[in-house]
């Protein structure tokens, strides 16, 4: 497989405390990999530095064969990164069909901005909302759509700009577990169906083992372990310091 995303020798320093020290890692396309470890091991401030929402104070990411170190956020969405947040980030104001149309006018230069959303690209944000499940809720305000459906919303917002590669900040947070499940289908099958990369942080271990063929555990801003799913369950280090002694092999 050929590499999509490359960290190397990443770092982040908050104070004295490095909350991404030195990592490095690269992701194949076409792939689903899961990040995970305990709360302020680094998950989340990786996740910046890779969107651009934080710049790195050492080392180097390349995307599609482009360093795009110091590139910002919205040049790397446009060059096809994408992602999700733990809280999601779409427009409270507006319907869910304005908040798609929203997201394809920004990938066009000079598209019209907020007032354009709608008229334009009305087939185009339809089948983005039948992608992901949503599309009898189009015109439904985002006040008034369910939790799950807000994180679908905001999956479909993530795909307007045809990326290569998907970051998933917690996609299941606060959900049960059959509607963790649910999102978790729907959003792999879209990723392979289109040959997009995943990068996902999760808590609920069920999901991590159930949807990612690649685990990467990161503690105190290192990774410490990376690989496929079962061998990464049973790595002794990963039980004491995440899953538990306990944990089922």
């Amino acid at each position: 497989m050929t590499a999509i995303l490359e960290a190397r020798q990443l770092r982040k320093v908050f104070g004295v405390t490095p909350a991404v020290d030195d990592v490095d890692f690269s992701i194949d396309a076409g792939t689903r990999t899961a990040l995970i470890g305990p709360n302020g091991a680094g998950k989340s401030t990786l996740f910046e530095l890779l969107g651009g929402g934080l710049s790195a104070d050492s080392g180097h990411i390349a995307f599609n064969g482009a360093d795009i170190t110091a590139w910002p956020p919205m040049r790397r969405a446009q060059a096809g990164i994408a992602r999700t947040f733990q809280i999601a980030a779409v427009f409270r104001s507006m319907t869910a069909l304005e908040n798609v149309q929203t997201a394809l006018l920004a990938t066009v230069p000079g598209g019209g901005g907020l007032r354009a959303a709608s008229s334009a690209f009305k087939g185009e944000a339809e089948a983005l909302l039948d992608t992901v499940g949503i599309a009898a809720a189009m015109e439904s305000a985002v006040t008034d759509l369910a939790y799950g459906d807000v994180k679908r919303l905001e999956l479909a917002m993530a795909l307007a700009g045809n990326p290569r590669l998907l970051l998933l900040d917690e996609p299941t947070a606060g959900m049960a577990a059959a509607e963790r499940r649910r999102i978790m289908e729907r959003a792999t099958g879209i990723a392979v169906a289109r040959g997009i990369a995943l990068l996902f942080t999760e808590h609920d271990m069920d999901t991590v083992f159930g949807f990612a063929d690649r685990v990467m555990v990161m503690h105190e801003g290192k990774i410490v372990a990376d690989g496929a799913p079962g061998d990464v369950r049973a790595d002794p280090l990963v039980r004491r310091i995440y899953l538990g002694a306990d944990a089922d092999a």
